[in-house]
This record gives C-alpha cells, sequence and structure tokens, in this order.
C-alpha cells in the first residue's frame, strides 16, 4: 500500500496432462456381400459375413502448459470513488502429444505431413500476445446506500489455445 495507492501482483503456472479416447469405430463393421447366397440380405441373416474389421479405441495423451501473470493497483482518488487499473498475461502452450503421440500437422503450401521434432514438438505458432487490460470503478453516489460500480476486461481462454496461425 502507498498512499491511495493498493498494488498487488501474482502469477500462476499450470502443467496439464490430458487423455482422450478416439472414439472413431468402436463397434465391428461387418460386410455382407451375397459370396454364399448371392443376396446380400440373405448372407446377413444367416450371419454369414465376407469380411470383419475392428479396432480398438487409442488413448490420445495431450499435454499443455499455462502461465499467467498480473498487476492491479486499487486507487482511492476520493472517498467516493475508487479506480481499480490492472494488466494480466495469459500464455499456455499449444497441446503437444505425450509418451508415444505425437503431434502430426498438414502444410498446405507444400501439401505434405509433419511431425514433431526435439526443437519442435508444437508444429504451429503459438499465440503469446494475450494481454488483458482491466479497468474498474466504484463510486459512492450517495453517503448511505446506492453505489455505482463497472469494469472492462479483456480475457483469454487458454484451455484451448491452439496457436494464432498453422504452419
Amino acid at each position: 500500500t502507498f498512499g491511495t495507492h493498493s498494488v498487488r501482483a501474482g502469477a500462476e503456472v499450470r502443467s496439464k496432462h490430458n487423455q482422450l479416447v478416439a472414439i472413431q469405430r468402436r463397434t465391428p463393421a461387418y460386410t455382407f456381400n451375397g459370396a454364399v447366397t448371392n443376396n446380400d440380405v440373405a448372407d446377413l441373416l444367416l450371419g454369414q459375413a465376407r469380411s470383419l474389421s475392428a479396432t480398438t479405441a487409442p488413448v490420445i495423451e495431450w499435454k499443455q502448459q499455462a502461465y499467467s501473470g498480473f498487476i492491479q493497483d486499487d486507487w482511492k482518488v476520493s472517498p467516493a470513488l475508487t479506480l481499480n487499473l490492472g494488466l494480466r498475461y495469459e500464455y499456455g502452450t499449444p497441446y503437444y502429444g505425450a509418451g508415444e503421440n505425437k503431434n502430426v500437422n498438414f502444410d498446405f503450401t507444400t501439401g505434405q505431413l509433419l511431425f514433431t521434432t526435439e526443437n519442435d514438438k508444437y508444429l504451429i505458432n503459438p499465440d503469446r500476445n494475450n494481454f488483458g487490460p482491466r479497468l474498474g470503478f466504484a463510486w459512492q453516489a450517495t453517503p448511505e446506500r446506492v453505489v455505482v460500480r463497472g469494469g472492462f476486461g479483456v480475457f483469454y481462454s487458454i484451455e484451448d489455445m491452439r496457436g494464432s496461425e498453422g504452419v
């Protein structure tokens, strides 16, 4: 606290590890083509499948780090007016594959698949300009009962940051 100013600051670091089950086809796929009876439906009714395909549901593991920090000044301008001025910065890395699961991206310019390397585990350009200003006020309009409050802020969701640009 400095005179009429009350300044606060803070930071947060999070490491997230998500598991996603890819459910494209969890049930078997049968093909009936009339190879036994010369009729697809008859083969179905007899249980004479031409082919069967079944896959397991792969588990995809993703990791992400999230970093944020803020500074805020609550400034008591007068006995009836307080201003809240602040700035927050947030950065969330793009999700990247954990363990054996690696990221893959498609380069539309060259028509090639891109795979992760030791130097680039994201394969997209991360968004690093997430500055969120905060502005608020509290004004005591009458000495006893009426207080008017308002605020403005720019907020970012770092839960699903995939980057601002593709490769």
